[in-house]
């Protein structure tokens, strides 16, 4: 990737302020967390651009006569020379331009994030029955970015338990799971809901996890239809949108 030295820069500055927030040698692991996901997004961006260089400096016989991995192995040392890098960023300045903005987001939306979730530790730990020795095992991206580059993440502690973080506020989602609970509890509804734990903070929150599980008997298909049903009747009677199948979760019944 040529774009590695660039990435590199933005992780130490992450490091360096993580080792103000957290325990000693903390910080490395935490921003080593952040970075894997991170660097998922941008593959998935460069690698076009990357690939057509490869196979253009391939049909030129820029990489010499020697086997595939010896090819691939001489356009990787080609990155590792700064002029080569910069030649690639003139040739791509929109890209070059979207990773500079992206990694500067990320710092700052990754560091934002672990103040919050070092903030919020004990109302977690409380709320969301998270033991309170559980170590940070994975941090993933959730969807799109917005506003600055944030993203909804799925974080994970022992490599079990999961939070949902929003960098958003979750008033919402609040008031729908309480609306939700007054209905369970007013027996007008043959099947009671499952609610989720929502913790509102404002600019932000943290939402339970729910997991995808499929319906294990007939029971639990006849029930998870009727549920169906009447969410979508409960949506549209509070002129609710963007309810689709990759934003519904189907656990059991």
């Amino acid at each position: 990737n040529p774009y590695i030295p660039i990435i590199d820069t933005h992780y130490q500055a992450l490091t360096k302020l993580l080792k103000v927030l957290l325990f000693s040698g903390q910080h490395c692991y935490i921003a080593d967390l952040c970075l894997d996901s991170f660097l998922q997004n941008i593959e998935y961006n460069v690698r076009r651009a990357v690939i057509l260089e490869l196979n253009v400096k391939r049909v030129l016989g820029s990489l010499g006569n020697g086997s595939e991995a010896e090819q691939f192995k001489n356009f990787k040392d080609f990155f590792c020379r700064a002029e080569n890098r910069l030649d690639f960023y003139q040739k791509y300045p929109l890209l070059s331009k979207y990773i500079s903005i992206t990694c500067k987001n990320w710092l700052l939306a990754s560091k934002e994030l672990i103040e919050r979730l070092v903030c919020d530790w004990d109302l977690m730990v409380s709320t969301l029955n998270i033991p309170s020795t559980a170590k940070l095992s994975s941090i993933e991206s959730g969807g799109d970015t917005h506003n600055g580059g944030r993203t909804v993440n799925i974080l994970t502690f022992d490599g079990k338990y999961k939070v949902i973080y929003k960098p958003r506020s979750v008033r919402l989602e609040k008031e729908f799971f309480d609306y939700i609970g007054k209905l369970n509890k007013s027996n007008k509804l043959s099947l009671r809901f499952h609610t989720l734990i929502v913790i509102d903070r404002g600019k932000y929150g943290w939402v339970e996890f729910c997991s995808y599980e499929a319906a294990e008997t007939r029971d639990e298909v006849r029930d998870f239809y009727y549920r169906i049903g009447a969410l979508s009747a409960i949506v549209f009677a509070l002129h609710g949108v963007d309810i689709f199948f990759e934003n519904l979760v189907a656990h059991r019944d």
